[in-house]
């Protein structure tokens, strides 16, 4: 992309597929340092490792993390 990180990814643009615009959102949540983090299904369309990999990355840059979840 030609803004890297920084570039606005809309509901229809850059012909990404949900998988890597979660990817993307993933990605740039482990370049900061939020004090909440609240991802809405953000790991549900990636698969188990990945899934597990992110979390990890996740968990150790947020101070503060709620998962909501469907049952």
């Amino acid at each position: 992309m030609p803004e890297g990180l920084s570039q606005l990814v809309t509901e229809t643009g850059w012909r990404l597929s949900h998988g890597e615009k979660s990817r993307l959102c993933i990605a740039r949540l482990c370049c900061k340092v939020p004090n909440l983090l609240i991802p809405d299904e953000s790991f549900a369309t990636l698969d188990p490792q990945t899934s597990h990999d992110s979390l990890q990355c996740v968990l150790h840059r947020a101070p503060s993390l709620l998962v909501i979840a469907d049952p």
